[in-house]
């Protein structure tokens, strides 16, 4: 991976994971983006699918979805994909703001009008993790970036990610705590 795709893995890695440590959990979204749900924690899931496959919730901003069936179990160590999306309109178009000014430093002349026009269209991120179990660690693998019509924007691999204590009293200390015991 180029040193500049890496720098932006760890930056937009960073904002994720200190708004999903943040501790304000159960939180009803502020306004709702255009084709998201109303969910409410711990009991939603993303529309036409199966409520057992699915835990989610919020931190008042972004709705997060753990894909169950994505789980893979090795010893303490369990590897999961996320879905997030940002329910606050305002916060989407802040989050797709800084992408764009992230993407401006590899377009000296402007940014391409294709690249503009796929991120005016992002809709959610998935994210592979891998939780330590008996350390209350984690740590980002990869992410992609999807649009309105479930097609990739982009996406990003770390291959030597660092490992993130996970905070106490925090979504990511829910979701570890339910992780980690979920059979």
């Amino acid at each position: 991976m180029s040193s500049l795709a890496s720098l932006r893995y760890y930056v937009i890695l960073t904002a994720l994971l200190l708004l999903l440590t943040s501790s304000a959990f159960g939180q009803s979204p502020p306004e709702k983006v255009a084709g998201t749900e109303n969910l409410s924690s711990k009991e939603s899931v993303p529309s036409g699918t199966d409520k057992s496959e699915w835990y989610a919730g919020y931190n008042g901003e972004l709705q997060f979805e753990i894909e169950l069936s994505s789980l893979q179990r090795e010893g303490n160590i369990i590897y999961f994909w996320e879905k997030t999306t940002w329910v606050s309109a305002k916060k989407r178009e802040e989050f797709i703001e800084a992408q764009l000014n992230y993407i401006k430093r590899s377009y000296p002349q402007g940014i391409p009008q294709d690249i503009n026009n796929k991120w005016s269209r992002y809709k959610y991120t998935m994210t592979r993790y891998v939780i330590d179990c008996n350390n209350a660690l984690n740590r980002g693998l990869s992410m992609a970036y999807y649009d309105n019509d479930e097609k990739i924007i982009d996406s990003v691999d770390t291959p030597e990610p660092n490992w993130t204590r996970i905070l106490p009293d925090s979504i990511g200390m829910e979701k570890y705590q339910f992780i980690c015991k979920y059979q």
